[in-house]
């Protein structure tokens, strides 16, 4: 629901984790936001220590799904280790995903990625029988230092998948784009770039 804001205790194994169907709506003045519990700019100091301690990246692991969908819109996740799904549908648009990296083995249906801020790194890997197109266009990410922004792999064997990367940039890195696909054409594949990866 717009403007729901939800915390999560330090610790590796807390997460968010769907089975069915999860569906996340925000607006763009009241969005969603999943956070660290250190995270006093949301709901205040929940854990009333003040600032004796702030927020960092991998403080608890995100959203994970593995049979279920995702679809997200207007959607902040904050200081988590990965949104992730193993086999089911994700859809996330218009969403801001600060120190968060963004890892999706695609072997059940489509991913579609639009209109997003990743810091971190985009990857798809569909390996699966299956028909689903994977969508990722008009995304801004920042890289780590050693990592890919976008990476895509899919298994021209196994899949009829059809690749469509457009309008993304790319700040920092190793590598901007690490793409193995065989499904795609020319037109699905324009306007990306990359600034600043080594």
């Amino acid at each position: 629901r717009a403007g729901t804001a939800g915390r999560s205790r330090r610790s590796p194994d807390r997460r968010i984790k769907n089975d069915g169907t999860l569906k996340i709506q925000g607006t763009a003045s009241n969005p969603v936001v999943f956070t660290s519990i250190h995270d006093d700019t949301v709901g205040g100091d929940t854990n009333g220590n003040t600032d004796a301690t702030n927020p960092t990246i991998n403080d608890w692991i995100g959203i994970q799904s593995s049979t279920g969908s995702i679809t997200a819109t207007q959607l902040k996740v904050r200081y988590a280790n990965s949104i992730s799904s193993s086999s089911g549908s994700v859809d996330i648009a218009n969403s801001d995903l600060p120190n968060t990296s963004w890892s999706s083995y695609q072997d059940g249906a489509l991913l579609r990625l639009v209109n997003n801020t990743v810091n971190g790194t985009i990857r798809a890997d569909q390996r699966a029988n299956v028909s689903g197109n994977i969508t990722i266009e008009d995304n801004q990410v920042q890289a780590g230092d050693n990592d890919e922004g976008i990476t895509v792999y899919t298994d021209s064997d196994r899949t009829s998948a059809l690749l469509i990367l457009k309008n993304n940039t790319v700040t920092g890195g190793d590598r901007s784009y690490d793409i193995h696909a065989q499904r795609f054409t020319p037109s699905n594949l324009t306007g990306n770039t990359a600034v600043g990866s080594k």
